[in-house]
C-alpha cells in the first residue's frame, strides 16, 4: 500500500512537472514570437521619438516653405486654403494596413512603429499646410526624379527622399552646409561632378543634382546591398554606418543598427517611410496640393555657351524675375557664366521661341552689361530722381543705356519704378573721386 501511495505521489509530481514545463514552454514560445514581432516593429524609446534636436533638419526644411516664392506670384497659382476645421487622426490599425499595402509595392521595408507614426503626425497633421505645398511642388520635380531613377534602375520611391532632405526647396542650405534638393555637402558634390564656384552651384541644379544622387545611391547599394542602409549612409555617411555595424556585432539591417546610429539618422528612415505614406494617402488625409509657378511639363531645358544676365533675360522675354530665378537656382549671381562647356538654362516652354529669336541680341546686351557689373571705384555714379510719369524705358533713352542695365545697377527685380525714387542711371567717366 505504501508502495502504491509512493508511486501515485511520484506520478502526481511528474504530472505537475509536465504541466509546469508545458506552461513554461508556451511562455518561451510566446516570448520568442513577441521578440520576433518587436524585432520586426522595433519599439522606439519614447524619449527618442520626441527628440526635437535629432529632427531639427527635417523640421527646418519644412519650415523653409513658409515664404517660398513659388506660391506667391499670381492668382493663377490657385492656392487652396485648408478649410478642414477638425482633423481626426486615423487609427493605428488603418495606418498599419495602408503601409503594408505600400510595402508590397516597393523593395524598401516600410515598417510601421511609433517613430514612423511621429513623422506621419508631423507631415500629415502638425505641418500639413507645408505638405500641401510639397504636393504642389511634386508636380514640378517628381517627373525629373522618376526619369533619372528609372534610367539608373533604382526604386522610384527614392523620390520621397528629396522631400525629407530639402522639402523640395532647391535653394535651402542646412546648418552643416549641405545644399540643394538632395542636400549635397561640398566635397561629396564635387566627387559627383557638381561644380561649385563664385558664379554657380550645381548642387542647386534640379537635373544635375538628381543625376548625382542616383550615382551615389548606386555606389552605396554596391557596398551594403540593403536599401535602408543606403538611406542611412546617404544621411550620415558610410563611415558612421560602418561604425554602427561594428558596434552592433556585425548586424546589417537598419532597425538592428538603430540604437548605434547618430540621432538624426534614427529619425531619417522613419521620416522617409512617413513621407511615402502621407503623399500616397494625401486625399484620405484631406491634404490638397498648392500649385507652384510652373509644372515640369510647362518648362524645358536649353543649353547655352555664352554669358547671360538673368535680369536682362527676364526683361527681354517678359518673364517675372522670380519665376526665372526659381527655374534657375544654380546661378548665384543671377548670371549664367560663359565656360568651357554649355550651361543649362530652364525656361517656360512658351518663351523658348522668343529666346531663340532674340538670343544674339541677349548675348550682346549681356556682354555690354558686364562692362558695368563692377564699376571702377574712381567713377562717380550718376543718380536720377524719378519724376511723375517716367518709366525705365524713358530713362534708358535719356541716359543712353538699356533698361536691363538700370535694373542691374539698382538691384531691381521688377520694372515698376515710383515717383521720387533714386536710381543709378550710369557712371560719369569724366570725373574722378580723387
Amino acid at each position: 500500500m505504501n508502495f502504491l501511495k509512493t508511486h501515485a505521489l511520484k506520478l502526481s509530481l511528474f504530472a505537475v512537472l509536465l504541466l509546469v514545463l508545458n506552461l513554461y514552454g508556451s511562455q518561451i514560445i510566446n516570448q520568442n514570437k513577441e521578440e520576433n514581432n518587436q524585432e520586426e516593429l522595433f519599439i522606439i524609446p519614447k524619449a527618442e521619438i520626441y527628440d526635437k534636436t535629432a529632427n531639427h533638419s527635417i523640421v527646418s526644411a519644412l519650415d523653409s516653405l513658409a515664404n517660398l516664392k513659388y506660391f506667391k506670384l499670381c492668382s493663377s497659382c490657385e492656392q487652396e486654403e485648408q478649410t478642414v476645421k477638425k482633423i481626426t487622426k486615423d487609427p493605428e490599425s488603418i495606418v498599419s494596413k495602408r503601409l503594408k499595402t505600400l510595402d508590397r509595392q516597393t523593395p524598401f521595408h516600410l515598417t510601421y512603429n511609433k517613430e514612423v507614426q511621429y513623422f506621419i503626425d508631423l507631415y500629415g497633421y502638425r505641418k500639413r499646410r507645408f505638405t500641401s505645398k510639397l504636393l504642389g511642388l511634386s508636380d514640378m520635380y517628381f517627373p525629373i526624379f522618376e526619369e533619372l531613377l528609372d534610367r539608373y534602375e533604382l526604386p522610384l520611391e527614392f523620390k520621397y527622399l528629396a522631400v525629407v532632405e530639402s522639402a523640395l526647396n532647391p535653394s535651402i542650405k542646412s546648418h552643416a552646409g549641405a545644399v540643394g534638393l538632395w542636400q549635397f555637402m561640398l566635397n561629396t558634390g564635387k566627387a559627383y561632378d557638381l561644380k561649385v564656384n563664385s558664379y554657380e552651384d550645381l548642387r542647386r541644379d534640379p537635373y544635375k543634382s538628381t543625376e548625382a544622387a542616383c550615382r551615389y545611391f548606386q555606389d552605396l547599394y554596391s557596398i551594403y546591398k540593403d536599401w535602408e542602409l543606403v538611406l542611412a549612409a546617404y544621411n550620415c555617411g558610410p563611415g558612421n554606418v560602418n561604425k554602427a555595424i561594428r558596434r552592433s556585432g556585425n548586424k546589417k539591417s537598419y532597425w538592428k543598427l538603430w540604437p548605434y546610429l547618430p540621432k538624426e539618422t534614427r529619425g531619417y528612415v522613419p521620416a522617409f517611410i512617413a513621407v511615402n505614406y502621407v503623399m500616397s494617402y494625401a486625399n484620405e488625409l484631406k491634404i490638397y496640393p498648392s500649385k507652384p509657378i510652373k509644372k515640369y511639363f510647362e518648362y524645358d531645358t536649353l543649353q547655352v555657351n555664352k554669358r547671360i544676365d538673368l535680369n536682362l533675360l527676364a526683361y527681354q522675354l517678359d518673364i517675372p524675375f522670380k519665376v526665372l530665378k526659381t527655374l534657375n537656382p544654380a546661378y548665384k549671381l543671377d548670371i549664367i557664366p560663359q565656360g568651357e562647356s554649355p550651361k543649362n538654362l530652364y525656361l517656360p516652354i512658351t518663351k523658348i521661341g522668343a529666346f531663340l529669336d532674340q538670343q544674339d541680341q541677349i548675348f550682346a546686351k549681356s556682354r555690354e552689361i558686364e562692362k558695368f557689373s563692377v564699376p571702377d571705384r574712381k567713377k562717380i555714379q550718376m543718380v536720377h530722381h524719378v519724376l511723375k510719369g517716367e518709366t525705365l524705358e524713358s530713362l534708358a533713352k535719356k541716359y543712353n543705356c538699356s533698361t536691363a542695365q538700370i535694373l542691374h545697377w539698382n538691384d531691381l527685380k521688377e520694372k515698376q519704378i515710383n515717383e521720387g525714387q533714386k536710381l543709378v542711371v550710369g557712371f560719369d567717366r569724366q570725373k574722378d573721386k580723387s
